[in-house]
């Protein structure tokens, strides 16, 4: 009879640390999913964030052409008017 305990309590566990390692596979295919998703969002996010930068750059490179223009535009008034200009270098405007 204490036999039969014995056995039944190294059966009981065994079965508790399969169902332990059940567990543990079932939560550890869960984080891989979720870290591969995480993955996959933040490379969407450094592409995003590529695009916006290199927008801005180019904002940045039209804004200074116009600053540009337009100082070249009162410079030409003020010659045409005699006066000297008065407008900032393009990169003060």
């Amino acid at each position: 009879m204490e036999a039969d305990i014995v056995k039944t309590r190294n059966e009981v566990k065994s079965l508790f640390k399969k169902k332990k390692q059940v567990e543990n596979l079932k939560i550890q295919r869960s984080l891989e999913s979720k870290l591969k998703d995480a993955t996959s969002d933040l490379s969407t996010l450094q592409q995003a964030l590529h695009h916006v930068k290199s927008k801005s750059a180019e904002f940045e490179k039209t804004k200074q052409e116009i600053k540009k223009t337009i100082y070249g535009i009162h410079t030409q008034l003020s010659k045409l008017k005699g006066e000297k200009p008065v407008v900032k270098a393009p990169t003060d405007l």
